[in-house]
């Protein structure tokens, strides 16, 4: 489960972020929980009334430098494709040794070939693709 707090939160971007004025506009909080009864989560949501803003197939693809290549970022860079929008997503590095929690970049992509054109020249590769099926809900301000 995914829990999204809609807090803003100023960071430290990198000189590329900074130039285009992109700022962290979340901090992901990731529970992660094996062998979870699926039913019994989803009828504890429901106990709550919350609004289903999506439900459908998600495409997940994690670029990062090849085997053997020296990392220069500790970010995670993602495009998440979902219906038909595009999502470029770079993930900080984890700050929490409890759960994983970490600041965020986000921006909606209309060309997503361009990106994943840009991450090849710069010596990226596509590491993990991860396709699977998700819920999202919203209950007040909390995404889940």
């Amino acid at each position: 489960m995914s829990i999204q707090t809609g807090k803003k939160l100023p960071i430290w971007p990198t000189a590329f972020l900074e130039k285009h004025g992109i700022t962290a506009d979340l901090t992901e909080r990731e529970l992660k929980i094996l062998e979870i009864d699926t039913a019994y989560v989803l009828k504890e949501i429901h106990a709550h009334n919350p609004r289903m803003i999506f439900h459908g197939p998600v495409e997940d693809t994690r670029y990062d430098f090849p085997p053997g290549h020296m990392p220069y970022i500790e970010e995670t860079m993602r495009i998440r494709k979902k219906n038909d929008s595009c999502v470029l997503t770079i993930k900080r590095k984890n700050t929490s040794k409890e759960i994983k929690e970490r600041e965020e970049f986000e921006v909606t992509l209309s060309n997503p070939k361009a990106f994943e054109d840009m991450f090849m020249a710069m010596g990226l590769v596509p590491v993990h693709v991860k396709k699977k099926v998700r819920y999202s809900f919203e209950i007040e301000t909390v995404t889940l």
